[in-house]
């Protein structure tokens, strides 16, 4: 959210949340405890709730892990705009050059 807000909203992020499931039932549970213990807000839904988060689903699972907060963009747009903004902040973007070797300055943990 901080990053569509700096970018002027040049890019573009759909919050519409994001629900994950597993053929087995346990799978998706421990999934969402998982996520959840990580510090994520994810919950387990039903059938009637799946059904009306997302109604196109023509097999609706017994249940999901549903995060409301989560969001989805276009990863080809998204490149272009952070491109973009990186080259206008003064980046080089070199383009089909081979990485030898990474350094890092001032990098927490």
């Amino acid at each position: 959210r901080r990053l569509e807000h700096d970018l002027a909203q040049s890019l573009r992020v759909d919050w519409c949340g994001a629900m994950t499931w597993r053929r087995d039932i346990a799978d998706t549970q421990r999934f969402a405890q998982a996520h959840a213990a990580w510090g994520y807000d994810v919950r387990i839904v039903e059938r009637d709730e799946i059904a009306r988060l997302e109604p196109n689903l023509i097999q609706l699972p017994v249940c999901a892990a549903y995060a409301a907060n989560e969001g989805a963009l276009d990863p080809v747009a998204a490149t272009e705009i952070l491109v973009h903004e990186a080259r206008r902040a003064g980046a080089e973007v070199r383009l089909a050059s081979e990485v030898v070797a990474l350094t890092a300055h001032g990098v927490c943990g």
